[in-house]
């Protein structure tokens, strides 16, 4: 039984390298067909921008690099965030480095950690919307987002169009 969890917190270091890798260099899997892939910018040592600086929701998320619940989040629910939300507009993706104590080597993975503490951030993964701190008692799903984003963008007024 060691075994088997030897060898899942090998993948999950394995996944949370790949991620980090993939955000580092922008990654270079295919675009989905349902559109352009979004952009990626990189705001220097605060962590790693996806999607358009337009999108009428910014979801914020801290994550620790050699976290196996943010390696399952990044390859499970997020190319169907990509999908449905980045790559249509709607959403503006930043990913803020968040490296837990308990993990040896997620420092050297990270950029920062000091803006975590000021946005009060308490565990892996931690999202926000816009700002707010977002709330689930499980890990959220793409549906989850789908149903945060559209009432934020219904209660929201429009944003001037830039010139």
């Amino acid at each position: 039984m060691n075994r088997f969890y030897a060898m899942v917190a090998i993948l999950a270091v394995v996944l949370g390298i790949a991620v980090f890798a993939l955000l580092r260099t922008g990654g270079t899997a295919p675009a989905a067909a349902a559109g352009a892939p979004p952009t990626v910018v990189d705001d220097g040592f605060r962590g790693y921008t996806l999607g358009q600086g337009t999108a009428p929701v910014e979801i914020t998320e801290y994550l620790d690099f050699e976290c196996p619940v943010c390696a399952s989040f990044a390859t499970i629910q997020m190319p169907t965030i990509k999908e449905q939300l980045l790559n249509t507009g709607r959403v503006r993706w930043r990913y803020r480095d968040y490296p837990l104590p308990i993990h040896k080597y997620s420092r050297f993975a990270a950029h920062a950690a000091q803006e975590g503490d000021s946005m009060r951030v308490d565990g892996t993964p931690t999202f926000f919307a816009n700002g707010k701190k977002l709330e689930f008692r499980r890990l959220p799903g793409s549906d989850d987002f789908k149903v945060i984003v559209d009432s934020v963008i219904a209660h929201s007024p429009p944003k001037p169009k830039p010139r």
